[in-house]
């Protein structure tokens, strides 16, 4: 059991160390932008894109 917890939290402190800081910030504060290029928008619920950016098929 100590063993599964330990490759647990090795694998989970690696992962954070391969994320971006702003990735990380992110996930907290929970402030994310659209993924359109260039774009600086809050993104619409239950998708990555904001309103403007957001394609037709997942409207």
């Amino acid at each position: 059991m100590k063993k599964k917890m330990m490759i647990l939290l090795i694998g989970l402190g690696v992962s954070l160390l391969c994320s971006s800081c702003s990735t990380i910030l992110d996930m907290i504060l929970g402030s994310h932008q659209c993924i359109y290029p260039n774009c600086t928008e809050r993104v619409t619920d239950g998708s990555a894109y904001c309103s403007y950016h957001k394609p037709y098929y997942l409207r």
